[in-house]
Parts: C-alpha cells; structure tokens; sequence
C-alpha cells in the first residue's frame, strides 16, 4: 500500500514538472523557407515582364489625364489651352516629353517616365477651345516600351474627344 502510495505520488510529480512544448521545430521552419524560396524563384521573373507594361499603361493614363486637365482648364478659365508634345530620341526610342500651357503660361512640363518613349509624327500643340472642342491641330501621339510589345495611340478629336488606343 505505502508503495502504491509513494508511486501515485511520485507520476504525480513527474507529471506535473513535465513541460508542454508549443511552437515550431527547426526543420519544419526549414522546409517552410525552402518552399517560400521556391516559389519566389517562379514568381520573380514572371513579375519582372509585367513591369514594363505596367509602366506603359499607367504613362499613358497619365497623358490621358492632363489632357483630359487641359481641356478642363480651357472650359473653366474661358480661354485656350494646349499641350505642345515633344517625341523622344534614340534607338531604342526612350524619352520624350509635353508641356501643358494656357494664357497665364506653362503650368506643367513633365518629362516621360524611364523607359517610355513618346514619339509624334511632328511635334504638335494639342489645344483647347473654350468650349472643350479641338483648337487647331488634332492628331494622335503613340507611347512604347522597349521592353514591351503593347503601344498606345492617345488620339484628340476635332469635337475635343480624347481616345486611349
């Protein structure tokens, strides 16, 4: 009886210092950071052939939006406005660059973003009525990537539209 007594309260003992362990063991945090390895090693390069096509699109936005600004301005102060573009140079064609204008003078000039090009058939002012219609010349520019297929044609109007292509 004593024997059993000093058993039950020795596993009592033991039981209650044995400790239980929460977390990770080192190779299982190992084999998660060799498959995340993994993975990113697929993805990067994938990645890395969007960029260039995202920085196309999102200059072309950009150009569609001051002109888009440009044709507002002209409505709001009831006078002309234009965009006079400037086409980039060099083989692969790189640069470029436009300036936004109204009767109180230049209120933007912006350069293209690295790696875009933007090229006219002639450098020509983009204008503005004070009714938002075409003042002057109309036409279209065209925004590449060297490293893209994508081209974008931006395209003013006669009535003053403005199209993305």
């Amino acid at each position: 009886m004593l024997d059993q007594e000093l058993s039950n309260s020795l596993r009592a003992v033991f039981m209650k210092s044995e400790i239980k362990q929460k977390g990770f063991t080192l190779v299982e945090v190992m084999i998660v950071v060799a498959i995340i390895g993994i993975l990113s090693a697929i993805a990067v390069p994938s990645i890395s052939t969007w960029l260039p096509n995202i920085r196309l699109k999102a200059a072309a936005r950009d150009v569609f939006s001051d002109m888009m600004r440009a044709k507002m301005e002209a409505i709001k102060t009831n006078t002309t406005t234009s965009l006079t573009f400037t086409s980039g140079t060099g083989t692969p064609c790189v640069g470029g660059a436009y300036k936004f204008t109204n009767s109180t003078g230049t209120i933007i000039d912006i350069s293209m973003a690295k790696d875009v090009c933007l090229s006219t058939s002639s450098d020509f002012p983009v204008g503005f009525s004070s009714r938002g219609t075409a003042s002057g010349a109309t036409g279209s520019i065209m925004l590449t990537h060297p490293q893209s297929s994508k081209t974008y044609k931006i395209t003013q109007t006669i009535a003053g539209g403005i199209k993305i292509q």
